[in-house]
């Protein structure tokens, strides 16, 4: 009886402990979750060429305590640049560490436009590069000015 009271109290303090379990956001957790989130969504776009009315919408949040791990589920809705008839919509799974670094989006869903869109930047090559280049060199002067 001792040696199974034994066994059970060292698998307690030994194995236990290395179980880790995500938990849903919560609190401050929660508010820096959304966050990076936000900014997970406007770096996608981003590598889309950019767009205008970029809404980032956090689904689901995680939080693994043990590992310091955030995992969050994003939907990602812009217009387009150029014209902003088009609506482009994704989601995925965002994942990150507690301070946003090391962040990964793994796609799950991507409208007929982004789809549209991603083959266009494959044929364009470095055009639309040049373009998001020339962008941001725009934007840079303007708030000198």
């Amino acid at each position: 009886m001792k040696s199974v009271l034994v066994l059970i109290v060292c698998f307690s303090i030994c194995i236990l402990p290395c179980v880790s379990f995500a938990s849903s956001c919560s609190g401050s957790d929660y508010d820096k979750a959304e966050y990076y989130a936000i900014k997970a969504g406007e770096t996608v776009v981003s590598k889309f060429g950019g767009g205008h009315n970029i809404r980032v919408h956090m689904e689901s949040c995680s939080y693994n305590s043990y590992s310091r791990n955030f995992n969050v589920n994003i939907s990602i809705y812009w217009d387009g640049v150029v014209f902003h008839s088009n609506k482009y919509h994704m989601n995925g799974d965002v994942s990150m560490d507690s301070n946003g670094n090391g962040a990964e989006f793994k796609e799950a869903y991507a409208n007929d436009q982004v789809e549209e869109l991603r083959s266009f930047r494959k044929w364009a090559g470095g055009i639309i590069g040049g373009v998001i280049v020339l962008g941001a060199l725009s934007n840079s002067q303007n708030s000198n000015n």
